[in-house]
């Protein structure tokens, strides 16, 4: 604290705001808790997946592997996934606006197929963000494995922006009805925890 001379009182001083400025730093995703991730992977049965936005490329930050058994899909912690064809990306994107998003993959005129179900070009992901901002997550509907399916809700920091997402990948065949609703769920309680750590307070980033 720092004391004013001329009216005996005293007041916050600089220094309590450097050491505020370190809370944020310290919190950082990097230093996301594997715990949260265990919790949902062992509640939901499924394989968890912590990634960020890295230019048109989701990162893999962490994974957990369910406990349930299903598809295997090679993609590990350090690697990247195509944001077009994934669950992550897609949720890490839906805050930008057309404009932006067009920009992001103004050298793509095509995007490359994974599968069938792959979104093909920017239109279309432009009209599936849509969709995302609608219901508040996003799904992979077989678009980058035959027979995967993945859904994943967002990550917020202390300034209300989304800066990870967490996603659940189980194999399609397994995806009821009743089973997507307790991912979704499970999801959004581990997103908002997520979220917690890292400042995000809803409340004040109306």
């Amino acid at each position: 604290i720092d004391k004013n001379w001329e009216t005996n009182r005293y007041r916050l001083g600089w220094e309590l705001y450097s050491v505020g400025q370190r809370v944020p730093r310290q919190n950082q995703i990097f230093n996301l808790d594997p715990a949260y991730l265990t919790a949902l992977s062992q509640k939901t049965g499924e394989t968890v997946n912590f990634g960020i936005l890295k230019g048109i490329e989701t990162i893999i930050i962490s994974k957990i592997e369910g406990n349930n058994g299903g598809l295997y899909v090679g993609v590990q912690a350090g690697q990247h996934e195509a944001v077009h064809a994934t669950a992550l990306g897609k949720i890490l994107i839906s805050e930008m606006d057309e404009t932006e998003i067009r920009v992001l993959f103004a050298n793509q005129p095509e995007f490359y197929r994974y599968t069938e179900h792959t979104i093909a070009n920017v239109e279309e992901l432009i009209e599936e963000v849509r969709r995302v901002r609608a219901v508040g997550y996003a799904v992979d509907n077989q678009e980058f494995g035959v027979g995967l399916v993945c859904v994943a809700r967002a990550v917020r920091d202390y300034t209300g922006k989304i800066v990870a997402a967490v996603s659940v990948s189980t194999p399609a065949n397994r995806m009821t009805e009743e089973h997507h609703a307790a991912i979704i769920d499970a999801l959004g309680e581990c997103s908002s925890a997520i979220s917690w750590t890292l400042g995000y307070r809803p409340q004040e980033s109306v």
